[in-house]
């Protein structure tokens, strides 16, 4: 009942039985959790970040880097570039070890630990809720995991968080903002975040 009302109060509508049974079993998640993970405005489905994290766990996610930088301070535009590291199995080690050549080994080692980048951006143009301009740094952080966990998990659908009239919970500008001090704290370089 509580995600039904926050669905509506959001503009958008709850899923059929059928479609979550869709979802759920294309996407391999439980059915009671698809109203969760996904967003249906105007007869369209959009995963939300929660997904599409799950969704690059799934794939295997050794670390994920963020870096955050306000690129105009006029326009109020913020890019953060995401990079999501794969984490490599057994098998692919093993494979590794199995190449006799170096150059082909290092080649494929290249191959198998480059990461997916993308970048997130937000503005005072890209973020049309007046409520949530005082957020750009945050909704730039939340669009870029979005957008490179849905390239990494090969996930098709524009996520919800990187549509223009998305609003962000108060716990996801609370995580957001803990990723940036942390990052400030941790890393020599400003605005770059290690998770993993």
């Amino acid at each position: 009942m509580t995600q039904e009302l926050a669905n509506r109060s959001q503009g958008s509508e709850p899923f059929k039985a059928e479609e979550c049974k869709g979802i759920s079993e294309y996407y391999e998640v439980p059915q009671e959790l698809v109203n969760l993970f996904w967003v249906k405005l105007g007869g369209t489905a959009y995963p939300k970040v929660p997904f599409l994290i799950m969704q690059a766990q799934k794939k295997g996610v050794q670390r994920i880097e963020i870096e955050l930088e306000e690129k105009d301070k006029t326009k109020q535009e913020w890019e953060c570039k995401v990079s999501i590291y794969p984490k490599i199995n057994r098998t692919e080690i093993e494979y590794l070890m199995s190449l006799k050549d170096d150059n082909e080994r290092n080649r494929v080692w290249q191959y198998f630990t480059e990461p997916t980048v993308n970048y997130g951006r937000a503005s005072l143009e890209t973020v049309k809720m007046q409520s949530m301009q005082k957020y750009l740094p945050e909704m730039a952080v939340t669009r870029g995991i979005a957008r490179t966990c849905r390239i990494y998990a090969g996930v098709g659908a524009t996520s919800f968080e990187e549509l223009p009239n998305s609003e962000i919970s108060q716990e996801q500008i609370v995580d957001a903002k803990d990723r940036i001090a942390k990052a400030r704290r941790v890393n020599e370089k400003p605005g770059q975040e290690v998770l993993g």
